[in-house]
């Protein structure tokens, strides 16, 4: 049989082989490109062989971490020392006894006084709150974050005494400050329209973020003293600055000069721990 012949019958069996061979050939070439795992472990020999020589992070890499953690900690708590609200005496829990006690006794104290001074100035008062919980706090951190809210609130609405009679005082007609409309303390656990126990809002690494709101019916230039007043006299033992976060105001009256409708946010880092 010659070779011709022996194509002839055996052609369709030859082109199956030659097939078969190139599509084993194309297949082992696609599954060593997809799971061939040689290459990931050689990579894992190669880093291996890098750690054990030291080349990646030694000793002395890990002291500058180190020396470089210690020095980001001393500027985070000269941060803290600079930025975190101080409480008043009256306002701070060491050395008072049971906390729930001092809070009730100094809630009552300061509703009275600033009850006094808006009475005196004839002020229309409806806010009589003082923004404190519907229920008072048992938990003394919870009482820690109001009294440190209401320490702002009272020394604001000091000032903001001050300033009117300031006002009222020069010569023409003055409205000064006419009604103090609403006070609210944010910061702490079940207050006021929180039914629910709520996280506290934190500045990361710094200090815990506690807010008080007073919405307020003064003139423009009470207004203004006000807010000069918020900024503190700078001096030792004197007033400290309040920080203002927002403020809104809103022309509500019928002719020029009358009061003006203010919402002033006040807003203090607290550390906690007083």
């Amino acid at each position: 049989m010659d070779l011709n012949e022996f194509w002839q019958e055996s052609k369709n069996w030859i082109l199956g082989v030659l097939a078969g061979v190139v599509l084993f050939f194309l297949a082992d070439s696609w599954i060593r490109g997809n799971y061939d795992t040689g290459p990931a472990r050689r990579s894992l020999t190669r880093a291996k062989t890098t750690l054990r020589k030291g080349k990646w992070y030694g000793a002395e890499d890990l002291r500058a971490a180190r020396e470089t953690g210690e020095t980001l900690r001393a500027r985070l708590d000269e941060a803290r020392n600079r930025t975190l609200y101080r409480p008043r005496e009256a306002f701070r829990l060491e050395g008072k006894g049971d906390p729930s006690l001092h809070y009730l006794s100094l809630t009552s104290k300061v509703r009275e006084e600033i009850k006094r001074g808006m009475d005196a100035a004839n002020v229309d008062f409806l806010a009589q709150d003082l923004g404190l919980p519907s229920q008072s706090p048992v938990d003394r951190e919870e009482i820690r974050r109001v009294l440190v809210g209401l320490d702002i609130l009272s020394d604001a609405l000091e000032r903001l005494l001050r300033a009117s009679e300031g006002v009222v005082t020069l010569p023409g007609f003055h409205h000064g400050l006419t009604a103090v409309e609403n006070l609210r303390i944010q910061g702490g656990r079940g207050f006021r329209r929180n039914r629910r126990p709520r996280v506290t809002s934190k500045s990361p690494g710094i200090g815990e973020r506690i807010t008080a709101r007073i919405k307020f019916r003064a003139d423009s230039l009470t207004l203004e003293s006000f807010l000069e007043n918020l900024l503190g006299d700078g001096g030792e033992g004197g007033s400290r600055p309040l920080l203002c976060e927002s403020i809104s105001i809103e022309d509500v009256g019928r002719e020029p000069g009358e009061p003006l409708l203010v919402e002033c946010t006040l807003v203090a880092l607290s550390g906690g721990g007083s």
